[in-house]
């Protein structure tokens, strides 16, 4: 490369790429297919940018095959990255053999790796790059794109879908999956860039110098984050939902079994129920369930059972047992798993955070005769 520096960012962000990825195959914690795949990854992105450094630095090894075949690797870059969104929000989805086609750019382009490929016409002033590579970072900008919007949009339903199923939202951060689209989008974007440059660009402009620096600072940024995700939860029927139907008669049965079970069994109390966990108690099937809350009842299930929960918080405070009880007491007494979730949630349903609620009853109480 012509400048030292940027051999040293690109060396370096090839050394914590291979060293995120050996740290990942081992971890333990979250998803272990996930984390295989982002290992995977995170090699990819690693021969990514040794790639542009042998070309800049060796110039004679560069026109060879042995380095030629490493460009087609990008291929699978999209691939992947749309395998790991899909592992860790829909990890149910089966996955058939037919979906070893997705590896079929990078087989066609690494064959044609060893086919010999004309140089581009004389462009005076202009870079000189084989066609092959041109039509290969076209297509892989275009491939990009196809593998992104899928995913945003299974991590958009996973959103939407979440609190259809879960009763405590709080630790769980899908912020690091809309980062990494962000990440992964701008990489894209980078491509593009660089590849009109490429096209039309001065012959001096360091085009595979300025594409390490950007993987580099990708991978910089990947292996920071990636290491500190925890496990997402499962929503059943994520990727392939059923249709429901429910008659009106079963429909009403369910829904008098549900409002008894919470309200005898007060299985609300339980900071990390499910969905999943009240459709083994009544003997339903999830569709069937979700239906009833949904649809019969008006709500999510993350609002069904909070608002049990808030309930027995406005008992718990009008108790002269709780008066010097802590906040965060009475959160947990209800059933929520935090403070700022019994918080947010509280104020949704009284227009008060639980203090100024407990504060305004003292007064009440003090101004009464």
């Amino acid at each position: 490369m012509q400048h030292p520096g940027v051999f040293l960012i690109a060396g370096g962000g090839a050394l914590v790429g291979l060293f995120a990825a050996l740290v990942l195959m081992g971890r333990r914690e979250g998803d272990s297919r996930a984390n295989h795949v982002l290992s995977a990854l995170m090699v990819l992105f690693s021969l990514s940018i040794i790639y542009p450094i042998v070309f800049e630095a060796l110039p004679a090894l560069s026109r060879t095959h042995a380095v030629l075949i490493l460009e087609p690797f990008q291929f699978l870059i999209a691939p992947l990255m749309a395998l790991y969104f899909r592992v860790l929000l829909a990890p149910t989805h089966r996955h058939r053999s037919i979906h070893l086609l997705h590896a079929l750019p990078f087989l066609l382009f690494a064959v044609m790796s060893f086919v010999p490929v004309p140089v581009s016409g004389p462009r005076p002033g202009h870079l000189s790059v084989p066609r092959m590579t041109e039509v290969l970072w076209a297509l892989l900008v275009i491939q990009a794109f196809l593998y992104l919007v899928p995913s945003l949009r299974l991590l958009f339903r996973y959103r939407h879908s979440l609190r259809d199923h879960e009763s405590n939202v709080a630790g769980i951060d899908l912020g690091w999956l809309m980062w990494f689209a962000h990440l992964f989008l701008a990489m894209s974007t980078a491509y593009a860039v660089l590849l009109v440059i490429m096209l039309h660009g001065p012959q001096t402009f360091p085009v595979r110098e300025y594409l390490s620096v950007a993987l580099s600072v990708l991978v910089f940024a990947i292996g920071q984050r990636a290491l500190l995700q925890k496990r997402t939860p499962v929503i059943e029927g994520l990727s392939a939902p059923e249709r429901v139907v429910v008659s009106p008669d079963e429909a009403e049965s369910i829904k008098e079994r549900l409002t008894r079970s919470m309200e005898t069994e007060e299985l609300y109390l339980n900071p990390d129920l499910r969905l999943s966990d009240l459709v083994d108690h009544l003997g339903v099937t999830r569709n069937q369930l979700s239906f009833v809350i949904n649809k019969h009842l008006g709500k999510n299930f993350y609002d069904f059972v909070n608002e049990y929960r808030v309930r027995r918080a406005l008992r718990l405070i009008s108790e002269s047992s709780y008066d010097d009880k802590k906040i965060i007491a009475i959160a947990f007494d209800a059933g929520f798993n935090s403070k700022p979730a019994f918080n947010a949630v509280f104020k949704k349903y009284t227009g008060l955070t639980p203090s100024a609620y407990r504060d305004s009853r003292k007064k009440l109480s003090h101004a009464s005769p």
